[in-house]
């Protein structure tokens, strides 16, 4: 779901910047996002160890963990955020804001509640978005192009990065809640990596091939539009339930993830409290980014900051983590050798 509500933006900026090299840029951000989320998966672990480890609470590691927490948290709060102005500016075209902050209010009550999703529905979800995306491919291919001359985008090495950088934090979140379910083995998350990532090709792959790079980079709406360069507007309530699914569902893990990790940095006293609190704060945060992007941006410029500011932050946490995880690698060695030689 994360991954579809990457497509479902990071498409128009992303082809934007590099035109047809936005299909390696695909591949490289996957790529870069499945070596991340080993560490960062990590990472998340060794911060929970918050009360017991004394490496993991050292003073010279404590900003790094502290770090790799917020951006943590921040990057999914700004994930759910994003999935709201998603969300309003395919399902409400004209009143999005509206229909974002409606979202947001529902997610907090639907994560306060506990809400969780079975194995069976998370399976029918992954159905639901893969049989979208191969839709959208297939007749995307069937339909020949109505303007067979696109303006050319040249694309240099920053316009080729910046693409890998938008696409990155949505493979990150992606293969990270992949990381999480116990129920899913390595052979299994590889054959979702690939398909997700073969899939995605395919999507930047139609919409470049149906639109022009340029038109596509300036698209609040890029997949609706590609549908409707192909003439397939009759699929647009498909696209539309597609969207709905696609943002609810990524929103909702994004929110919980970020809850987590706002626990982590919580006394045992507030660990113990209702989950209402830390809802209500991440809430009142995601509305406030929807708000502020909403009223001091122009409004395709809401999103596309959104999208930096979650590109920024997914490379963060990465950092973090990979730095987080050596560091308590060689604190842990260092520890042993001395428990080894006491006398030296």
């Amino acid at each position: 779901m994360f991954v579809g509500v990457g497509m479902l933006s990071a498409v128009a900026v992303g082809c934007g910047l590099a035109g047809w090299w936005a299909l390696m840029s695909v591949v490289i951000a996957s790529l870069l996002a499945a070596v991340a989320a080993c560490f960062v998966h990590r990472a998340q672990s060794t911060v929970e160890l918050i009360s017991t480890d004394s490496i993991v609470n050292s003073a010279w590691m404590l900003p790094i963990k502290r770090l790799f927490i917020a951006a943590d948290i921040l990057v999914n709060v700004v994930v759910v955020s994003l999935s709201a102005q998603i969300f309003g500016r395919y399902v409400v075209p004209g009143h999005d804001e509206l229909a974002a902050m409606a979202l947001i209010g529902l997610l907090t009550i639907a994560v306060s509640a506990g809400l969780r999703f079975s194995s069976a529905i998370r399976l029918g979800i992954m159905g639901l978005l893969i049989a979208g995306a191969l839709i959208f491919v297939t007749v995307g291919l069937a339909v020949s192009p109505a303007n067979t001359v696109h303006p050319t985008s040249e694309a240099g090495l920053g316009g080729i990065m910046g693409s890998i950088a938008v696409f990155f934090p949505f493979f990150l979140l992606g293969y990270l809640a992949m990381s999480r379910s116990e129920s899913s083995g390595k052979a299994v998350r590889i054959l979702r990596i690939l398909v997700g990532t073969v899939l995605a090709v395919g999507v930047v792959a139609v919409s470049l091939y149906q639109r022009d790079a340029v038109g596509l980079g300036l698209s609040a709406t890029p997949l609706r539009d590609v549908l409707a360069a192909a003439d397939a507007s009759v699929l647009e309530p498909w696209l539309v339930v597609v969207v709905v699914v696609a943002t609810f569902t990524a929103a909702i893990f994004a929110f919980r993830q970020a809850i987590t990790r706002l626990k982590v940095l919580s006394t045992k006293e507030n660990a113990k409290s209702s989950r209402v609190q830390p809802v209500l704060f991440l809430g009142i945060l995601a509305a406030a980014f929807v708000f502020l992007t909403s009223h001091f941006l122009a409004p395709h410029m809401g999103s596309l900051a959104l999208l930096w500011l979650a590109a920024g932050l997914a490379i963060l946490e990465s950092l973090a983590g990979a730095a987080l995880v050596l560091a308590t690698a060689l604190a842990s060695q260092d520890e042993n050798q001395g428990e080894q030689n006491p006398g030296d």
